[in-house]
This record gives structure tokens, sequence and C-alpha cells, in this order.
């Protein structure tokens, strides 16, 4: 849960940083602006929490423990281990030197979109002779956006409708745009299916037992 969350929190942190990008250059539907305003917020918050708990968490975890001894000792353990976790935040408990810590994180994500953004640069390139840049942030940041929320297995059909509306500023009409969006999909999906196909095959569950 720890790494989850952490992945999550440097995700949306670092794609707040190139959604500056869009916000001062592209033409966005107000709809989709503020939800992306709302979850780099979200990034925030949680950070600052992830920060703030784990600062004072000795005398949260001191004061769950009374708290639930009032009631049982069972209840007091169920609540300490609840607060504990909260007050761990998104990073083990041992974990020492939060802001170098953080800031590798974020530069490793930070360089993960970049290669993610070349990937969609070197699509959009063969459909557009203008804006290729801007038009492919655009497209990273708002599908990356809208697939951070659960949505179907694999984003099909969501994926789609995103690479769609982060289109339109640029005047792609909607068959293009669509044959965009397929394209994109399979360059960014099939790499992993076939990397998750040959981890799975080189660790199946009977090598595993073998092993063990």
């Amino acid at each position: 849960m720890s790494a989850l969350l952490t992945e999550r929190i440097t995700d949306i942190l670092s794609l707040g940083g190139f959604s500056i990008f869009v916000f001062a250059n592209v033409n966005l539907p107000r709809e989709v602006s503020l939800a992306m305003a709302l979850l780099i917020l979200a990034g925030l918050v949680l950070l600052l929490a992830n920060i703030f708990l784990r600062r004072i968490q000795r005398t949260t975890r001191r004061l769950a423990l009374r708290v639930g001894f009032l009631l049982s000792r069972r209840a007091g353990h169920s609540v300490w281990r609840f607060v504990n976790g909260m007050a761990s935040g998104v990073l083990p408990p041992g974990t020492t030197g939060m802001t170098g810590l953080y800031v590798k994180l974020l530069s490793v994500s930070v360089l993960a979109w970049l290669f993610n953004l070349a990937a969609i640069f070197t699509v959009l390139s063969v459909f557009l002779n203008e804006n290729a840049v801007g038009a492919a942030i655009t497209v990273m940041v708002i599908t990356n956006f809208g697939l951070a929320l659960p949505t179907s297995p694999g984003g099909v059909g969501v994926y789609h409708s995103l690479v769609v509306v982060a289109l339109l500023p640029f005047e792609i009409n909607f068959d293009s745009a669509l044959a965009i969006a397929f394209v994109l999909h399979a360059v960014n999906y099939v790499p992993m299916l076939v990397a998750g196909t040959v981890a799975f095959l080189r660790n199946r569950p009977e090598a595993v037992q073998r092993t063990i």
C-alpha cells in the first residue's frame, strides 16, 4: 500500500508540472481543466498530510491506543494499527530523509513521463505538421489524469475518449482523433503486455513452488 500510494502521489505531482504548460497554452474545456486542478490539489493534500502525520506519529499512536483501550484491549490494538498505518503515511515507517527520498522519487517519475511523452510525440508527429509537442503534452496529461481514477480494464473506451477530448483544441476531426487514440493505445499497452507475459512465464506458480 505504501508503494502504491507513493507512486500515485509522485505521478500526480509530476504530471502537475506538465499540466502547467497545458493550462498556459491550450484552451481546454472548463470541466477538464477543473478536474485536472482538483487531482493536483488532491496530490498536494496527500503529500502534506503524509509529512504532517509522520511528524506527530508518536503522539497520534499513544492517543489512539488510550482511546481504544477505553472500549477494550482488542479495540485499542485495532485502533492503534489503523492510526499507525495512517501516521506512517505513504512511506514505510522506518524511512528517513523524506525530503531527499521524495526528490529522488519525483525525478524518476518525471523521467518516466518524459519517455512516455517521447512515444506519444512520435505518433502525433505522423499526424500533425504543427504543434505536435503541445498536443503530445496535452494528450499525456489528460489521459493519465483520467486513468488515475478507477476505469475499465486496460482503459478500453475511456482512454480513447480522453485522447479525443485532448485533441479537440488542435482542430483534429473525430475520425482522425479516434485513429490516433487506437495507435497510442497499442504503443502504450502492447509492450507492457509482452513484458507481462514474459514475466508471468518466467515466474509461474509451479516454478515458484519448486523454488520454495
